[in-house]
């Protein structure tokens, strides 16, 4: 605007008419001066808003190191985070809660083998991340171990009728070992592990006892409607 009025260019054609020529070169001098100003301003504005002044994605935790250190010292779960430029370094650490499915082998105490499918709902615990990163700790691992051997340790005390009657209760189990328990217990905690929910999707009986509980269903039913015909299956 202040340019367009100055040489009387559009709309603007004989604001400055009575203005002299020296008035006109400080009017365009001082708005040259501020044009600068603002340029400058932005491009700092800019540069502090993606070097120093970071901006921590949601559900993630800033990570700040010395730039020419592998670790991390200071852990910063605000919206916001600085960082010296040429000095320090961030990295974005995943808080986000994910899912962890695997099948577990075990057997009972009258000597039978099961399988359990489990779905684990977890995420990093972070007030000890920085304690997991220095120590390289794996969490999908070390929590499926954890799980693991709790398993194991439980329905090796119990025979196969107790698994069954209280499969849901070895989910609460898991979680009142995992989840709840303080360090130095071995818990999740321990390792930076928060566990979130524990589901026993399945529990896979023996194959001799799912002949046997097929074997006595056939029975049952020839009993019932008489000998199978021929070429018809039993089951």
């Amino acid at each position: 605007l202040v340019l367009a009025a100055t040489f009387d260019i559009g709309p603007f054609t004989g604001i400055t008419a009575n203005l002299s020529p020296e008035t006109k070169a400080r009017i365009l001098r001082y708005s040259f001066y501020f044009l600068a100003l603002f340029i400058v301003t932005v491009v700092l504005a800019l540069l502090v808003d993606r070097h120093v002044l970071r901006l921590v994605p949601d559900n993630f935790i800033a990570l700040i190191g010395p730039r020419n250190s592998p670790e991390f010292t200071i852990a910063n779960l605000g919206p916001r985070v600085i960082v010296i430029p040429f000095l320090e370094r961030v990295k974005f650490f995943d808080l986000r809660p994910r899912d962890m499915r695997f099948v577990h082998e075990a057997v009972t105490s009258d000597l039978l083998k099961v399988k359990l499918n489990l779905l684990m709902k977890w995420q990093p615990y972070a007030d000890d991340v920085l304690m997991a990163l220095a120590a390289n700790i794996e969490h999908e691992k070390v929590l499926k171990d954890l799980a693991q051997r709790h398993l194991t340790s439980k329905i090796n005390s119990i025979t196969l009728d107790q698994l069954q009657a209280k499969v849901n209760a070895l989910a609460l189990h898991l979680m009142q070992a995992i989840a709840y328990q303080e360090p130095p217990e071995d818990c999740g905690r321990l390792y930076g592990i928060a566990l979130l929910d524990v589901k026993i999707i399945s529990l896979e009986l023996p194959k001799e006892i799912t002949d046997l509980a097929l074997n006595k269903k056939i029975a049952e039913l020839r009993k019932r409607y008489g000998p199978t015909p021929a070429g018809v299956s039993g089951g």
